[in-house]
């Protein structure tokens, strides 16, 4: 098995959902309580902060 982390940069939606393989609905979902933290997703990407949270909440996909 591949023990290589998922780099933190910035991601799209979409690219997030597809890092962990899961549906749109599901990824809101998951970070739905996170929201506030989160923060605004300003453009198209997740800021490496905003990632990083994200991470830190529902850990980074394997």
């Amino acid at each position: 098995m591949d023990n290589t982390e998922t780099p933190v940069k910035p991601y799209t939606q979409f690219q997030l959902i597809e890092l962990y393989g899961v549906s749109r609905s599901t990824f809101v979902a998951w970070i739905e309580p996170y929201i506030k933290e989160i923060g605004e997703l300003r453009g198209k990407c997740y800021t490496r902060k905003q990632v990083r949270y994200i991470f830190s909440k529902i850990d980074p996909p394997s």
